[in-house]
């Protein structure tokens, strides 16, 4: 359920993208930042990825006010790498146990 949701919301995203903003090579850079989202919350929870959004696109508008821009694709993949250090799941990722 959650991947059909996803390739729904990404398909409307798309659409509506290309309809607003035209379709240069520069909308490869919102897919970078979706990367980022899903790594952080997890593959498997919707509500993770709402938050993980709004998280990752605070610290990306508060980074590239401060820092500039340059860092500011920069620092949401450093989060993402210290999360999934201490969690490998991502934020809101459900750990398995596979029993043999």
């Amino acid at each position: 359920m959650t991947w059909a949701m996803a390739g729904v919301l990404a398909a409307a995203a798309g659409i509506a993208a290309g309809a607003i903003n035209g379709l240069t090579p520069q909308l490869g850079d919102a897919a970078l930042s979706v990367l980022a989202v899903v790594m952080l919350a997890g593959m498997s929870s919707v509500g993770g990825v709402v938050v993980a959004g709004i998280l990752v696109g605070w610290m990306e508008t508060v980074v590239g006010a401060y820092l500039g821009a340059a860092w500011q694709s920069f620092i949401p993949y450093l989060v993402v790498l210290l999360v999934m250090i201490v969690r490998p799941t991502g934020l809101f990722g459900e750990q398995r146990i596979e029993r043999i």
